[in-house]
């Protein structure tokens, strides 16, 4: 049960003052047609506080898809329980900020991501190099990338597999080759068992020796 009544909520949805409609817009158990009524607020931040809420329903999300303000469009594809339909229409949306959003959100598809990563803006594709969800086959595909920040990304994904790391070691770009040295280390000691405290240890008892 809400702790506010639905007069309450009501009465703040239909304030002049935006904090009012606001704080209206982002509580979680104000009811579906007070949202809806937000949704259409012109207000963007009030918009975008109906897009963030997890209780906003499907009907009122496809309405706020079109909103005319990019930051409510991210605010959706931040959601995780966004749908994929939602999803592949802001993978193409005209700002990139939002395909950005969109190549991060951990709940994205897989196919969306390939379309992501396919994207002409490196920012998109340095998103999904650095997405935990996306496939060895999309990383090594973005390892090949031409720009640097995005092999970057790669070498920093945690679930970059060892051997594109070991290609990356090579990479012309040398911050880019020594990230996945490292990484390629740090994946060996995890493996063996062993901290670098542990290595710190054992020099300095060889040097004591």
């Amino acid at each position: 049960m809400s702790e506010y009544s639905y007069e309450f909520l009501y009465e703040k949805a239909k304030s002049f003052d935006d904090e009012d409609r606001i704080a209206a817009a982002y509580f979680k158990d104000t009811p579906s047609d007070i949202l809806a009524l937000l949704s259409k607020d012109n207000d963007d931040a009030v918009r975008q506080a109906v897009a963030m809420n997890e209780s906003a329903t499907d009907d009122i999300i496809e309405y706020l898809l079109s909103d005319c303000d990019e930051r409510v469009r991210e605010a959706i594809a931040m959601r995780e329980n966004v749908t994929s339909e939602m999803l592949w229409k802001l993978a193409t949306d005209e700002i990139e900020a939002v395909r950005i959003v969109v190549a991060s959100n951990a709940n994205t598809q897989t196919e969306i991501l390939e379309a992501l990563a396919n994207d002409e803006v490196e920012d998109v594709r340095e998103a999904v190099a650095a997405n935990k969800k996306s496939s060895v086959e999309f990383l090594e595909f973005l390892s090949n990338d031409e720009e640097e920040f995005v092999r970057l990304s790669v070498a920093k994904n945690e679930n970059c597999p060892n051997y594109i790391l070991k290609y990356l070691s090579n990479d012309s770009c040398s911050k880019v080759g020594q990230t996945a040295s490292n990484h390629l280390i740090n994946q060996l000691m995890d493996f063996c068992g062993v901290t670098l405290d542990d290595i710190s240890q054992t020099m300095n008892q060889q040097q004591e020796r």
